[in-house]
């Protein structure tokens, strides 16, 4: 994780693809995806990394996803990765 800045989306907003301002930090806010993967789906990606698929992401995002997915587990509501 590259900061402690708090991003903040509304309900209107229409794109799930997020930038943190401070850090540059690119990321679906949908499923947590450390990178934008538009046009795919959330489940399409999530299809794809189950069948350990290659996806174009820097060394520092893997390591993020594999961090997040180490420290959180998935909300049965959401699916949002969550801390408890």
């Amino acid at each position: 994780l590259r900061c402690n800045a708090v991003l903040r989306l509304g309900p209107e907003s229409i794109t799930s693809n997020l930038c943190c301002q401070e850090c540059g930090y690119e990321f679906c806010c949908d499923c947590d995806y450390p990178a934008p993967h538009a046009p795919a789906t959330c489940e399409m990606m999530a299809k794809w990394r189950e069948k350990e698929g290659i996806v174009e992401a820097s060394g520092d995002d893997e390591a993020s996803l594999l961090e997040i997915s180490k420290m959180s587990k998935r909300c049965p509501k959401c699916h949002h990765a969550i801390i408890k």
